[in-house]
């Protein structure tokens, strides 16, 4: 592994005339920081800061402690100065707004600012970005989902549309899994082409900081698009849908319970482990029906992005933006992708033939479903997820108020009015 482009970082910070906290670097001798990461990554870590190492004049230190993106962040933003805080942490994208709006992560200055908008695909970059500036460096662009399927039950005429899946299931006596409770999965309905689309949810902070939504889920097509679904799968195809994480998919694929469900390229060794990589089929999300016209399933897409930790001392933050510039290079994208089948965010590492030669079939069925997708980061945040749990139970069993019982037909009146009170709970502050 080459990292010529990064092997001057550290001499190089005070000729590139960054802002703030980072503006000057000497000597990091005797620096070490904290990284906060999930356990996947530390292989990462290693092997790129080794090579690093090797030739650079002030080395990178670092201690690593195993956190998954979804804790750091979290964790980072209840508590900045936390018992063993980090001074670089990966997060994913959805956590930007809370730690920018905290004054917790620390906004990148110009010259790495300019890295990251130079470097990285525009998905990557909305994922590393608030309100204009670059909070983060993009590690990847796999944060999304799609379709698995046993190509033993669901043919190719069957995956491309969900009635052609469900009825597929229901003849083989078997299940489709997708956990539509969830606010990650549901926007695949609202958000569908040619229902409310996928620039339909987004935010903004009001003076206090907090989320308001612009959010159009409640129009007269969305009503019927989520009635029409309830209905595939309440009514058509009643008991053929199942609900849950991952495990239950990974469990159904073992048993043969389940042929077909939603996730992300983490589960595709599992999957072929289940039922052998010859049997496991993968490609974009698949239509459905609306009074006889299909529309395209969207889905969210996502970046996770290693923020620097604006309470740590300057010279740790230093050291965590030489850090975190490095392991979001193209050869340390690669080197991603080689041990953790990451997808590269920067455009570079994105034509390298170690990765278009070497590409995963979730890989490439996830590539498929992002021109169907939202970029989460700029869609959606804290305040969305309960909300659109509901909307996603709701779908699933049919119950719309207090006291009614699973499996209600319901109108298309009724729908709407269900659905613009939970988008009227998001357009206003909530206090």
């Amino acid at each position: 592994m080459k990292l010529k482009n990064i092997k001057v970082l550290a001499v190089s910070l005070v000729a590139l005339g960054a802002a703030g906290a980072l503006a000057s670097c000497g000597s990091e001798t005797g620096t070490t920081i904290v990284v906060w990461a999930p356990t996947e990554e530390q292989a990462v870590i290693d092997e790129v800061v080794k090579e690093y190492n090797k030739t650079a004049e002030y080395k990178i230190n670092y201690k690593f402690t195993a956190v998954s993106e979804a804790d750091g962040g979290t964790t980072l933003g209840n508590d900045p100065q936390v018992k063993n805080a980090p001074a670089l942490v990966a997060a994913a994208d959805d956590h930007i707004f809370g730690l920018a709006q905290k004054k917790i992560a620390q906004k990148l200055p110009t010259a790495w600012k300019n890295f990251v908008l130079e470097s990285n695909t525009e998905v990557a970059i909305k994922g590393a970005s608030y309100n204009g500036d670059v909070y983060g460096f993009p590690i990847s662009t796999d944060n999304g989902y799609f379709l698995y399927y046993n190509k033993e039950v669901i043919k190719d005429e069957d995956k491309g549309t969900l009635e052609g899946i469900l009825a597929a299931c229901k003849a083989a006596n078997k299940k489709f899994r997708m956990d539509l409770a969830n606010g990650w999965y549901v926007n695949s309905i609202p958000q569908a082409q040619g229902i409310t689309g996928t620039e339909s949810l987004s935010f903004t902070a009001d003076a206090d900081g907090i989320a308001i939504y612009n959010i159009g889920w409640d129009t007269e097509i969305s009503a019927k698009a989520f009635k029409a679904v309830n209905e595939l799968i309440n009514v058509t195809y009643k008991d053929t849908l199942i609900m849950g994480a991952d495990d239950v998919m990974t469990g159904g694929f073992q048993d043969e319970s389940v042929v077909a469900g939603v996730s992300g390229t983490w589960m595709q060794p599992a999957l072929e482990k289940a039922i052998g990589a010859e049997n496991l089929g993968a490609c974009k999300l698949p239509t459905f029906n609306v009074e006889g016209t299909a529309h395209q399933m969207a889905s969210f897409t996502g970046t996770k992005v290693y923020v620097i930790n604006k309470y740590r001392p300057s010279e740790e933050q230093r050291m965590a933006a030489d850090l975190g510039k490095l392991l979001t290079s193209k050869e340390a994208q690669l080197v991603r992708f080689r041990l953790r089948n990451s997808l590269p965010c920067n455009k570079e590492a994105l034509l390298d033939p170690a990765y278009t030669e070497n590409i995963s079939l979730g890989g490439a069925a996830l590539v498929e479903q992002n021109q169907f997708a939202a970029v989460q980061s700029q869609s959606a945040e804290g305040r969305y997820w309960d909300v659109g749990k509901a909307m996603g139970q709701a779908i699933y069993d049919g119950k719309l108020a207090e006291g009614e019982s699973a499996g209600t037909v319901h109108t298309v009146a009724e729908w709407k009015s269900f659905l613009e009170t939970q988008c009227n709970s998001l357009r206003k502050s909530g206090k």
